[in-house]
C-alpha cells in the first residue's frame, strides 16, 4: 500500500527514484553529510540518556537547521525563507546594511584625513551614524 503510494507520489511529483548500493557513502553523499550532521551537531554533542531524549534534539536540530541556520547555497537564508519566496526581500534588506555600511566607514577615512591633515596629534577618531544618516564626529 505505501509502495504504491510512494510511487505515486514520485511520478506525480516529476521525480526520479533513483535507489544506491547500501554501505557505498560516495554513492549518496548528500545524505550521509546529513547524518554526520545531525549525529554531530545535535547527538555527539549532548548525548542523550533516552530514545525520547534523541528524538527530541534530533527534531529540536531539524527545526534549528531549517528555520534559523543559514544555507549558503540557497543565498545564505533559511530554508523556509527561500521555500517562502522571502530570499529576494532578505537580500535587499542585507544589501542595504552592507551600503549603509560602506557609507559609514568612507565617512570615518574623509574625517579622518580632514582631521590629521588639520592637527596631525590627534591619534583616534570615530564617526557615529545615525538611522537618520546624520554624522556625528567625537574626537579623543
Amino acid at each position: 500500500m505505501w509502495t504504491n503510494w510512494f510511487k505515486e507520489s514520485i511520478r506525480l511529483s516529476g521525480m526520479d527514484h533513483v535507489r544506491t548500493s547500501p554501505f557505498y557513502p560516495q554513492r549518496n553523499g548528500k545524505i550521509e553529510r546529513w547524518h554526520q550532521s545531525v549525529k554531530g551537531e545535535s547527538l555527539r554533542s549532548r548525548s542523550p540518556l533516552s530514545l525520547q531524549e534523541a528524538r527530541q534534539l534530533v527534531a529540536d536540530f531539524v527545526q534549528h537547521h531549517n528555520t534559523r541556520r543559514l544555507h549558503s547555497p540557497v543565498g545564505c537564508v533559511t530554508p523556509l525563507d527561500r521555500l517562502e519566496g522571502r530570499q529576494q526581500q532578505i537580500s535587499a534588506r542585507r544589501d542595504h546594511k552592507l551600503k549603509a555600511a560602506r557609507q559609514k566607514r568612507q565617512a570615518n577615512r574623509l574625517a579622518a584625513a580632514a582631521t590629521k591633515a588639520e592637527n596631525p596629534k590627534i591619534r583616534k577618531m570615530s564617526v557615529d551614524t545615525n538611522s537618520t544618516n546624520h554624522h556625528t564626529v567625537s574626537v579623543q
